[in-house]
């Protein structure tokens, strides 16, 4: 079936948001690794920081090979010996210590690490953590991390239980929220321990569901009226006003989210997750100012419940202006970590 051609410029627009940010491509031969390092950020855009890290006498091997950002960072850090500064704050930064030697594996413009939670580990199950982080976007992005979909197999053949109680694309419990540059998005997966011949994981294969809110939306609502009608987003979900109230030092504002009934019925929660992520507040005073929250509180349950704290205590007639993301499109990207090793403490 052919893609309509809204649909199809959809996904155009999506690729162009979700493939590796930056490529670069250092000379072939011997190159010093400082200066590997700053030819990289030049090519990716990006200022450089070595941050008193002494690369000096350090040098590799070019390739001459065009790669992505994050694989030219993580190769270019083992040659230097050195860490990467984790989370970048728009720049490329280094540290004395190197990163961790744990297995990763890239997809599109992510950087996955695996791991083994040694602390909770249990006789029967064990915690498998997968650390996603994304190269810099200037677009909102959110990942869906769909943790009941991850299969594991040992080194021996045998298919581990994955232990996630839920079964679908849409697990509420999946989402890892909003990406940011080089923030470490944890996403936890409980499988079968493995039996005592079992020495790695020799294949942890999932999909990791992207998503690209391409609109903003806005509402205002008169604290002063008596039980305002809720707001409902072009999506179908509602955003409804509770209560005001001082409580200690703070002015409260309370709000539930809930999800799109009727004929929005099939609204995704994907969408929700989106919402639920961008909701912002700020009140408006009768004498025209804007004060932003100091506090931002964000309870899930049947409904999802949001509180705004506000330190200073406004007065007279107010307006509650909220603000949120929608009009998302979404892209999934596999993975496949390969040989990830299982520590031999308790094993």
């Amino acid at each position: 079936m052919r893609a309509r051609p809204d649909e199809a410029l959809a996904l155009i627009y999506l690729r162009a948001q979700v493939e590796p940010s930056a490529w670069v491509t250092l000379p072939k031969g011997p190159i010093a690794v400082e200066e590997a390092f700053k030819e990289a950020a030049r090519q990716a855009g990006r200022p450089f920081d070595a941050k008193g890290v002494n690369l000096e006498g350090k040098s590799m091997d070019g390739t001459g090979e065009r790669m992505p950002l994050w694989q030219a960072l993580d190769a270019l850090a083992h040659a230097g010996g050195c860490g990467l500064e984790v989370p970048f704050d728009k720049q490329i930064a280094l540290r004395a210590e190197p990163d961790p030697d744990a297995p990763r594996c890239y997809t599109g413009p992510f950087r996955l690490t695996a791991s083994i939670d040694d602390l909770n580990r249990q006789p029967k199950h064990w915690d498998l953590e997968i650390q996603v982080q994304c190269e810099p976007h200037s677009s909102a992005m959110y990942l869906v991390g769909m943790p009941s979909l991850v299969e594991v197999v040992d080194d021996c053949g045998n298919a581990l239980q994955n232990e996630n109680v839920a079964s679908t694309e849409s697990d509420q419990d999946a989402g890892l929220g909003r990406v940011t540059w080089g923030r470490k998005n944890l996403l936890g997966v409980p499988f079968q321990a493995p039996k005592a011949a079992a020495k790695s994981l020799a294949r942890i294969k999932g999909r990791l569901r992207y998503l690209f809110a391409r609109k903003g939306e806005e509402a205002t609502l008169e604290l002063g009226t008596p039980h305002p009608k809720p707001i409902e987003t072009s999506e179908g979900h509602s955003i409804a006003f509770v209560s005001t109230g001082r409580e200690g030092d703070m002015f409260n504002v309370h709000l539930t989210l809930a999800a799109g009934t009727g004929e929005h019925a099939g609204a995704e929660v994907a969408s929700l997750t989106v919402l639920r992520d961008t909701l912002d507040a700020s009140i408006r005073t009768a004498d025209g100012k804007t004060l932003a929250w100091d506090e931002r509180d964000m309870r899930d349950g049947e409904q999802v419940s949001f509180t705004f704290g506000f330190l200073e205590v406004p007065e007279g007639e107010l307006e509650l202006h909220l603000s949120w993301k929608s009009d998302y499109v979404s892209y999934r990207f596999p993975f496949e970590f390969h040989d990830v090793p299982l520590s031999k403490e308790g094993h």
